[in-house]
């Protein structure tokens, strides 16, 4: 059989071909065959590389077109995960004679046209300023007849608006619908939603068939309500922001930014989006495995730095005592950055989960830290201080209570990602506990432009103290950086 990726092979396969032809066995062997039959067997190789390569196209695992990416986890019921904003908190100055009042909703714009939303009332006496907190986030509502409606009736966003998305509601003829996850416990009546992202990069709105789901009457009025998001933009402290004024309202209140806005991550990349869909329909937020609340709440809230789920058994077990009270009831803990996930959200969300006979109730983090003590010889071609920010950067990536800016650094430079997969990679390999082992294996690692810094275990002597393990099932642990020790010297 004629391997026609081998272009020699080909070629003599068609000038063979040619001389069995009466009409060409005159001109098989002249030059004009030969030509032509290297032109075909470099033709035949690149139409094999090619099918090859599109056939790689249609596995998960080996395609690399975004399109072909989204496309497998459309198969898979993925939804890749959405753009989560910045916060931080804005200083309201009022400088006029009489209390002001700001609500809730206020819009803000800063220098570089990216708008905020106040996230809390406040009121504000003369002469005096205040600190809210505030979000990259700016809403749209959209509106949509409904035609030629039919089973699995889809609207869909622009690919530009879809990667901007953060979460989205929707209502039809004024009454708001539910959102459901594959239209899981619903009937006929049931007024509910999913979420479709399509290979497209669109993110669509999907009703039921009249089985799993209501169909929406031809006619009907869809209001879709979108939080949309920048993502990965940073504000920075002291910048003033214009609000959204046009009856003059603010026109003697400063809004000055009262701290560094930052902590958004874009909408996920394609290689996350590879990585999650290849296991997510094992999950599917459909808890089979030991009620996995902690991947669903990670799933919907990836700036969770800590979070912890579990049942009557074990609260019992951690307080010490039996109580009517722990009976079906699911206990949470958990910490994001500037507090940007609270209580009530994950309760939602945990509410969501269709179980009856659960009741879930927050536990407050329980934040404890401990302390380091390093003592190491480095090679005289490294500098000090910088090899001590860069050990820094990389304990504090793996056990920070936050992620700072040194650790994304750090990481971005190593591992050659960009700001948000090195965001998305620290919160993968953020430790709960701290162990010696650990430390020694980070550490012996380390290389600084290109060197290793500690070429044998005896150049390094690590000791811990503090809380470095979690006790109770709401404790987070966290290094304190400041309080610790680092003494490097030469060999």
């Amino acid at each position: 059989m004629t391997d026609f990726f081998d272009k020699a092979e080909a070629k003599a396969a068609f000038i063979a071909l040619a001389k069995q032809k009466p009409s060409l066995q005159g001109i098989a062997s002249s030059q004009l065959i030969d030509m032509i039959g290297t032109h075909l067997g470099l033709v035949a190789e690149a139409a094999l590389y090619s099918a090859d390569r599109n056939f790689q196209e249609s596995f998960l695992g080996t395609a690399i077109n975004r399109s072909s990416v989204l496309a497998a986890g459309y198969d898979r019921n993925y939804i890749p995960r959405k753009a989560t904003p910045s916060s931080g908190s804005i200083r309201i100055v009022n400088n006029s004679d009489t209390s002001k009042s700001v609500p809730a909703g206020t819009i803000l714009t800063s220098e570089d046209q990216y708008k905020y939303e106040i996230q809390s009332p406040s009121a504000i006496e003369p002469g005096k300023n205040t600190l809210v907190i505030a979000s990259q986030i700016e809403r749209e509502t959209i509106q949509h007849t409904v035609t030629n409606t039919g089973a699995f009736y889809e609207i869909l966003l622009e690919p530009e608006k879809s990667r901007r998305v953060n979460s989205v509601s929707v209502s039809i003829d004024g009454v708001e619908w539910e959102e459901t996850r594959l239209f899981l416990n619903t009937s006929a009546s049931t007024k509910a939603w999913a979420e479709i992202y399509t290979e497209l990069d669109q993110l669509g709105i999907r009703f039921g068939n009249g089985v799993f789901g209501a169909i929406p009457d031809e006619g009907a009025s869809v209001e879709i309500t979108l939080t949309l998001t920048d993502g990965d933009i940073s504000l920075l402290n002291e910048q003033t922001l214009t609000p959204d004024d046009p009856n003059g309202i603010f026109s003697e209140i400063e809004f000055i930014a009262g701290t560094v806005l930052s902590g958004g991550a874009d909408m996920e990349g394609t290689e996350d989006t590879r990585r999650n869909a290849l296991y997510y329909f094992q999950y599917d937020e459909k808890h089979e495995w030991s009620n996995d609340y902690a991947f669903m709440l990670k799933q919907r809230y990836p700036e969770l730095l800590f979070c912890n789920v579990w049942g009557e058994e074990k609260q019992e077990a951690m307080v010490g005592y039996r109580s009517v009270e722990h009976i079906n009831h699911i206990f949470f803990s958990m910490y994001a950055p500037g507090d940007s996930v609270t209580a009530d959200q994950v309760k939602s969300a945990l509410h969501d989960i269709p179980e009856y006979n659960r009741f879930f109730t927050h536990t407050a983090v329980n934040h404890k830290q401990f302390t380091y003590q390093i003592e190491g010889v480095i090679d005289r071609g490294l500098v000090l201080h910088e090899v001590k920010e860069k050990a820094q950067a990389w304990i504090s990536a793996y056990y920070g209570k936050e992620i700072t800016q040194s650790a994304i650094d750090v990481v971005m430079k190593d591992k050659g990602y960009s700001e948000t997969n090195a965001i998305d990679y620290i919160r993968q390999i953020r430790k709960q506990k701290a162990l010696i082992k650990d430390f020694y294996r980070l550490l012996n690692s380390l290389t600084h432009n290109g060197v290793t810094v500690f070429e044998s275990q005896d150049d390094l002597l690590v000791a811990l103290s503090g809380d470095r393990e979690p006790i109770m099932l709401n404790d987070y642990v966290s290094v304190d950086i400041d309080g610790s020790a680092m003494v490097l010297t030469y060999e």
